[in-house]
């Protein structure tokens, strides 16, 4: 029933839903009758699933926010924060982008780290004579 020039017909090529998985024509046909046969071809293209490159930190001080971009532009965007633009900006936490381009959609999954702000304690404030020293203590800086 299927056949194919330069395609690949996974499973089914003698079933009417025939599984493939690659750019090609392929070609039905029926025969019928003592011989006669009618046929005809339909040509799949196949494109390429989009590529998702994210720029930005994806470590960052406790606190602070980073933007995050990708690094081209696609027919849609979607970000788990339902920001639909180039970019977003996020602090620490889980995240997730799906793009489309061409009716082809890719998603990632990213981790933006925050990384804890260690812990200082310089004691009380100092005075200190004219012509004196002193001696400042940073202690141990605790993370």
């Amino acid at each position: 029933l299927w056949a194919t020039a330069d395609g690949n017909i996974v499973n089914g090529a003698n079933s009417l839903t025939p599984t493939i998985n690659e750019s090609g024509t392929y070609i039905f046909t029926v025969n019928y009758g003592i011989d006669c046969s009618i046929s005809d071809e339909i040509i799949v293209n196949s494109i390429a699933i989009p590529n998702i490159e994210l720029t930005g930190d994806l470590e960052i001080c406790e606190g602070e926010n980073t933007t995050v971009s990708l690094n081209a532009t696609y027919d849609s965007v979607e970000w788990s924060t339902n920001e639909t633009s180039n970019s977003i900006t996020v602090s620490g936490g889980n995240y997730n982008v799906t793009v489309m381009t061409d009716g082809c959609t890719n998603s990632e999954n990213f981790t933006i780290v925050e990384i804890p702000l260690p812990a200082i304690e310089l004691g009380p404030d100092l005075v200190i004579c004219e012509n004196e020293t002193a001696t400042l203590n940073a202690g141990a800086i605790v993370n």
